[in-house]
Parts: structure tokens; sequence; C-alpha cells
């Protein structure tokens, strides 16, 4: 009887801690495959943050987790939820499109990253290092800056994620919002 016991608490306990595991990677929520390519006045916007935060409501206040995905070279993004599964909760979202600050390397933001850039220019002329490499980073981070100033602040942007999913969830920047 004691074993008997034993084994359908062992079992109990088993189903219960799987039960518990399973809510904890947002499978608990309806998913969907989200994709699409954000512009800028026309051009694609590379290196750029989307992410899409589920809106609650009275009845569901919680309606899932947020995704989000970073700008390729062409301005396409598919998203992934915070717990890494493709896609978004089927909801309507508000989307936050910009660019991430941590990518500019240690600094405290764009401005700081490129004065450190110049002086590694500066330095690596003086000592015959690798001034191209230097002269690429301080480019790259002249042109994030530039674009970062040229993308709209604030607006509503919204989008309803389908059951089936999408993959034309596009963002075009710089018309009147």
């Amino acid at each position: 009887m004691k074993k008997h016991f034993s084994r359908q608490f062992t079992f109990i306990a088993l189903g219960l801690c799987a039960a518990l595991l399973s809510g904890c990677n947002g499978s608990d929520f309806d998913i969907a495959p989200v994709s699409g390519k954000v512009t800028l006045n026309g051009e694609p916007l590379s290196d750029v943050t989307v992410a899409f935060y589920p809106k609650g409501d009275a009845n569901n206040p919680n309606p899932g987790p947020y995704s989000e995905a970073y700008t390729d070279g062409s301005g396409n993004y598919t998203l992934k939820t915070r717990y890494g599964n493709p896609g978004a909760v089927v909801a309507t979202h508000r989307v936050v499109i910009g660019y991430d600050d941590s990518d500019d390397g240690d600094s405290d933001g764009p401005n700081e990253a490129i004065e450190e850039a110049k002086a590694e220019l500066e330095e690596a002329k003086a000592d015959g290092g690798d001034a191209a490499a230097a002269s690429a980073r301080l480019k790259e981070l002249i042109a994030k800056s530039k674009a970062r100033k040229k993308i709209p602040k604030g607006g509503k942007r919204e989008f309803v994620v389908p059951s089936g999913g999408t993959s034309t969830a596009d963002f075009e920047l710089g018309k009147a919002e």
C-alpha cells in the first residue's frame, strides 16, 4: 500500500511540475508568425528594433508576452516573443520602432560613441593601426545618429496580429503619423 501511494504521489508531482514549467515559456498564448519591413521615406531602415506590446483590456489585462526583432539591411524583420518563440500574440499591439542605443558599445549614448570612435581613428592614424576599420566604424555611427534624428517620435503605431499571422506588418516612417 505504501509503495502504491508513493508511486501515485510521484506521478502527480511530476504532472504538476510539467504543467507549471510549460506556462513559463509563453506557449499558453495564441501566437502567430509576424514579419514585415520598416522604411523611412521609402528607404529600408536597417538595424532598428521593432517591438510589439500586446494591449490589454478589462477582460484580459495580460494578453501575453511582448515580441521584438531587429531589421536587417533591407529593413526586413521577423518577430520572436520574449521567450524566443517565433511570432507575436494574436491581439492588438502598440508598436515601438527605434534604434537600440546599447549597440553603440559601452558608451552612454550615440554622441559619446561618436566621440570615442573619433579618438580611436586618431589613435589608429598616429600608431599605424587599422585606420580603415576605425573610419568605417565612425561613419557607421554618424549614419545611425543621423537616422535616429529622422525617426518620427511618438505617433500612435498599432498593429492587429491576425490568428493566421502575417508577412506584411510593414511600417513606413516619415509620413505624417
